[in-house]
């Protein structure tokens, strides 16, 4: 029996799914907590056609985790090759003060002015995904286990 599997070129919308397999797996292997990749480095790997395929894309995944140093891959954790075809980093967004976070600063701690604001982006990603958890995690960035945590976090599960 013959299956006819396209190129991972022609099938981008797999990306997302592919390295979030491997992200776990080189976690587990190397012991590491990397939660997901930042929105540059996502266009620099749909950027790219994969020629050699799923076996390139996971040697690609696997460089970025020789070099990570926090908790998620940057486009400047890819090899050369990769961030070269994409565009360059966006700039950053212009400060934007969130909404009664910053008159709660002297009123309590910075811990728990941060992860009010957590649980708040995380409600927001659920609400425009409506509530779908793998789609929330993708448009955050971030793992489906990592999502899952932080949604034990704060009793949200």
């Amino acid at each position: 029996m013959a299956l006819s599997i396209p190129p991972l070129r022609d099938r981008t919308e797999d990306l997302y799914f592919i390295v979030n397999h491997f992200l776990d797996s080189f976690n587990a292997e190397f012991g590491l907590e990397v939660q997901g990749l930042e929105p540059e480095a996502w266009d620099a790997l749909k950027a790219y056609h994969y020629p050699g395929n799923i076996r390139e894309l996971r040697n690609i995944v696997e460089s970025a985790f020789n070099v990570v140093t926090g908790p998620s891959i940057r486009r400047e954790h890819l090899p050369y090759h990769i961030r070269q075809l994409s565009a360059p980093p966006r700039e950053a967004r212009p400060y934007v003060e969130a909404e009664g976070f910053l008159a709660d600063v002297g009123r309590r701690p910075l811990q728990d002015i941060l992860e009010g604001l957590e649980r708040q982006i995380l409600e927001k990603a659920l609400q425009q995904v409506d509530g779908n958890k793998l789609q929330a995690a993708g448009l955050l960035g971030i793992s489906r286990p990592g999502f899952y945590k932080k949604l034990q976090k704060y009793g949200m599960v």
